[in-house]
């Protein structure tokens, strides 16, 4: 009682070669399931699987994990579109009043917001990721140094004497 029931577990490959023996040997289902000691029910579902698969009306494994990396950029890139909606228009409402500024973004301005600048009258700095990567480490600020390399270069001084 209270015991989990457990499934043994097939690789892509096993099935592949299962259903093989049905569509490419000319066995039925009940006997290739019988020879492989599976059910029958569960050959049927593989054999309708790699058939929509190769019919190209399902995803593979591969498309359907492309297709949820694919999904999960897109709803960052949208987010990230909002936020600079948002930001573009609160940083338009105070450029009428400001007369100058440093915007720092960890990507890039868009080719809009450099040419706006280059417009405009005030003084306004922008600095992009790149340019705020090269600061950090200029200044040291959020690095670590991991490794220390010397170089020496030969005293041509010393061989003077000799």
């Amino acid at each position: 009682m209270g015991q989990k029931r457990t499934y043994k577990q097939y690789s892509k490959e096993y099935k592949e070669e299962a259903v093989a023996l049905v569509r490419e040997q000319g066995y039925s289902v009940p006997e290739a399931a019988k020879s492989l000691g599976l059910a029958s029910n569960m050959l049927y579902r593989w054999k309708e699987q790699i058939e929509s698969q190769l019919e190209g009306k399902s995803l593979s494994v591969d498309e359907r994990e492309e297709l949820k990396r694919l999904r999960k950029e897109n709803k960052n890139l949208r987010m990230e579109k909002e936020i600079l909606k948002k930001a573009g228009a609160f940083f338009a409402r105070e450029m009428k009043r400001a007369r100058k500024g440093v915007f720092i973004t960890t990507s890039r301005f868009s080719k809009d917001a450099l040419e706006y600048i280059e417009m405009i009258e005030k003084k306004v700095v922008l600095i992009d990721g790149e340019k705020l990567a090269s600061l950090m480490v200029e200044h040291n600020l959020g690095v670590a140094t991991k490794e220390t390399y010397r170089v020496k270069a030969i005293d041509t001084d010393f061989f003077d004497d000799v």
